[in-house]
């Protein structure tokens, strides 16, 4: 079953920006992860995401 499609419009924190950019310069981390990061912190601020990182009735469309 496809999931219908759903246009999605932010505005990224600047907290988080200024997170991200601090987590890019440091070696430890690699680009991906801080995507991974950044997404996963927006979809919990955006409410499509728990605090468990589960899936939200807004996701979901009940």
């Amino acid at each position: 079953m496809d999931m219908p499609k759903k246009s999605v419009t932010y505005r990224l924190d600047e907290k988080l920006i200024e997170a991200m950019k601090a987590m890019a310069v440091d070696r430890r981390w690699d680009m991906t992860t801080v995507v991974e990061v950044g997404l996963e912190s927006l979809l919990k601020a955006s409410g499509y995401l728990d605090e468990k990182g589960n899936l939200t009735d807004k996701v979901i469309g009940k």
